[in-house]
């Protein structure tokens, strides 16, 4: 989900760029012009400072950028190897990509692959700045971190799939995690319910939302006792 200037709701979804406007839901008619958007899943979409929305596509479709409701450029297509999962930008105004064959950049116009560390991971799931400015990525693989430009590093102890990455209210950063659902970078794995997360997120309220495979959708309100199991809530199927 991505929230706009005009306070419009943008959805990635399996039909495709969905927007809400408060009241409907749309798919069609979300841009003018001679370029439309494909008829495909999407998995990524990012407002950038600018106030153009960045819509990440399946299938080596690449990444659209639309601005005054029109679709400005098309990156990346047919350069993919499978699905774009995340798009950021960063302090200096570049913008990454995270796909199925790994990571880009797009800086002074111009798309660079980025390399992790060996034994260099493939599908690069979320893309997160911090407020230190530290770029965290997270992969098939585990979590990789960039502590200045100079390059990227494996986070130690975060291994498997790290679908999604987020930052409390303190700085700390939280990932999802495949046993116990989510997990503090810089903490052991605590005991909860058996789940696989799929995406964290932190509201205004710094309560920790999780979003897993078949165990529903958590709320880990916040405060002395978050991530306690008997402090989640839960909304099943």
């Amino acid at each position: 989900l991505a929230r706009d200037g005009h306070g419009y709701i943008w959805i990635a979804s399996d039909a495709g760029l969905v927007r809400f406007d408060g009241f409907r839901f749309t798919a069609a008619d979300l841009v003018s012009g001679p370029v439309q958007l494909p008829a495909a899943p999407t998995h990524a979409v990012h407002i950038a400072r600018d106030g153009s929305l960045w819509v990440a596509y399946v299938n080596g479709l690449g990444v659209y950028r639309i601005q005054n409701n029109r679709v400005q450029n098309v990156h990346l297509r047919g350069q993919v190897a499978g699905s774009v999962w995340a798009i950021t930008e960063d302090h200096h105004g570049d913008v990454w990509v995270g796909a199925d064959d790994g990571l880009r950049t797009l800086r002074r116009g111009v798309w660079t692959s980025v390399p992790l560390p060996s034994p260099m991971p493939e599908g690069v799931l979320d893309i997160h700045e911090d407020r230190m400015g530290r770029l965290w990525v997270g992969t098939q693989m585990g979590l990789y971190v960039r502590d200045t430009d100079a390059g990227f590093r494996k986070y130690p102890e975060i291994n498997g799939i790290t679908h999604s990455i987020s930052e409390d209210a303190s700085g700390a950063i939280w990932i999802t995690d495949q046993e116990v659902g989510f997990r503090r970078i810089d903490a052991s794995r605590s005991s909860r319910a058996a789940a696989q997360g799929m995406t964290v997120f932190h509201d205004r309220h710094a309560n920790l939302w999780v979003a897993t495979i078949g165990q529903g959708l958590w709320r880990v309100p916040a405060g002395p006792d978050a991530g306690v199991s008997d402090a989640i809530e839960r909304a099943t199927t």
